[in-house]
């Protein structure tokens, strides 16, 4: 017995429309798996062109470092002595202070008597000099006999006494006791404290012994 072909025919149309919405469903579902297995993050990001970094101009100043230096290349000024404390900065030499110096003594001038001159050891010797600043107000004037490191005072004077000038008479013979070389000089001091205020030169004298 033969089956009727129309009777086949029928039935592929309800076929088909039962397939549609399968075909829908299973590309919907298989739509959702792919988008939850890649996820936001697994998207391929669109290629970008590469650009070539353009070389710096030759006019460009290249940082060196300088082996040996013990210093390595620090970024900052183009200048690093420019940088207070930092590398290279000179270290500030301070000035000394001027020395105090003490004033010379004010100079005597001496009259009398001439360098050289000789006597016996029982001579009166009268010695003459003249002075810018007057003795008095706690000032006087001291004749000395120098015997190599000792000073030994002849007299003192603390007023004129030869006009404007000042004379001193002494036997120096009996002050060193002996014959021999020596020096004299004429100081002017401050009688409280002993500071030399003027001072004249110190000329030679010689003394012999009596006949």
């Amino acid at each position: 017995m033969q089956e009727d072909p129309a009777g086949e025919r029928k039935k592929y149309p309800q076929a088909a429309l039962l397939l549609i919405p399968l075909l829908i469903l299973g590309f919907v579902l298989v739509g959702v798996g792919l988008y939850h297995g890649r996820g936001p993050g697994s998207m391929t990001l669109p290629t970008r062109a590469v650009v070539a970094a353009s070389p710096l101009p030759s006019s460009a100043i290249s940082v060196v470092d300088v082996a040996g230096d013990g210093v390595g290349v620090v970024s900052g000024p183009a200048t690093p002595w420019a940088v207070a404390g930092g590398p290279g900065e000179p270290t500030a030499v301070p000035t000394p202070e001027p020395a105090m110096t003490t004033p010379p003594a004010l100079a005597l001038a001496l009259l009398g008597p001439p360098g050289g001159s000789v006597f016996q050891a029982g001579d009166v010797v009268t010695f003459y000099w003249s002075s810018p600043e007057l003795s008095g107000g706690g000032r006087q004037f001291v004749v000395y006999l120098l015997n190599g490191d000792e000073r030994l005072a002849l007299g003192v004077v603390d007023k004129e006494n030869l006009g404007l000038g000042y004379q001193l008479q002494a036997v120096p013979g009996q002050s060193v006791g002996q014959a021999g070389n020596y020096g004299w000089v004429v100081v002017l001091e401050d009688n409280s404290t002993g500071a030399i205020i003027g001072q004249s030169e110190i000329r030679s004298i010689t003394i012999l012994e009596d006949n």
